[in-house]
C-alpha cells in the first residue's frame, strides 16, 4: 500500500526527503528515498512520483534562495 497525499504533500515530506538525500552516501532513487521514508515515519511507502514531486519542490526552494547546488537526476 502507498502513502496518501496527505504525508507526501507537506513541508515536514519535503525536508525529510532532501535530507535523506544529502545523507545518501551514493545516488539513491525514489523507490529507496520512499522506503526509507516510511521505515523512519511508520507510513506508508510513498508513489515514485510523489518523491520525485518532492525533489522538484525542493530543487525550486533551492534556486530561489540562491543556492549553488540542487538534486540530480541520473
Amino acid at each position: 500500500m502507498e502513502a496518501d497525499n496527505a504525508h507526501t504533500a507537506s513541508p515536514a515530506f519535503d525536508a525529510a526527503i532532501e535530507a535523506l538525500v544529502f545523507a545518501a552516501e551514493e545516488p539513491v532513487s525514489a523507490a529507496v528515498l520512499g522506503r526509507s521514508w516510511a521505515e523512519a515515519t511508520g507510513n506508508e511507502a510513498p508513489r515514485n512520483a510523489d518523491v520525485e514531486a518532492a525533489v522538484e519542490r525542493i530543487n525550486q526552494h533551492l534556486e530561489d534562495g540562491g543556492r549553488p547546488y540542487s538534486i540530480e537526476r541520473s
